[in-house]
């Protein structure tokens, strides 16, 4: 199973032969799969690398090559060194620890400097600009889609909604 399907369906499958253990069929298992950490490695990056040993203590690698939809998914916390100026990971970084401290609390000063007006004419502004979406950036809102459906739609997390709730949305 791919690392994709598995965070999408949050679990993953196990296929087993019925001849190793003298059954006629072969069976699967599915496991669910919870984790709030994942080690990333860019095999094309690592191998272009002098592979030389060095004693780094862990999280004090390099982490810039981690997209950040996949930092945000699963909550990471990076030791980074801000290396490369394509993916700052710092900001999100300081985001989740922020959220981790202070469920509740708000995660930026500005936030409380806003009042309903100036919503409001962001709101405006906004609505009259002419946005086109990049490929990824569809992608990425479609994953985003898809992962607070699926949020809305777990028995444990909250109520369920309908599927005709869930397509009005």
């Amino acid at each position: 199973m791919s690392f994709g399907l598995a965070v999408e369906s949050r679990s993953t499958t196990v296929y087993i032969s019925g001849k190793k253990f003298g059954d006629d069929m072969d069976q699967q298992m599915t496991f669910p799969v919870q984790c709030s950490f994942w080690s990333f490695v860019d095999m094309d990056s690592s191998s272009r690398r002098n592979t030389q040993k060095t004693n780094t203590l862990i999280g004090q690698m390099d982490c810039s090559l981690i997209p950040a939809n996949l930092v945000e998914a699963f909550g990471l916390l990076i030791n980074c060194n801000e290396s490369s100026p394509c993916h700052p990971l710092l900001p999100t970084v300081q985001h989740t620890l922020k959220k981790a401290i202070d469920p509740e609390g708000p995660l930026y000063v500005a936030s409380k400097q806003f009042k309903t007006e100036d919503f409001e004419k962001l709101l405006s502004f906004a609505k009259n600009l002419n946005v086109e979406f990049s490929l990824e950036a569809e992608r990425m809102i479609h994953g985003y889609y898809l992962a607070s459906r699926r949020i809305r739609t777990d028995s444990i997390c909250g109520p369920k909604l309908s599927a005709s709730a869930l397509k009005y949305l």
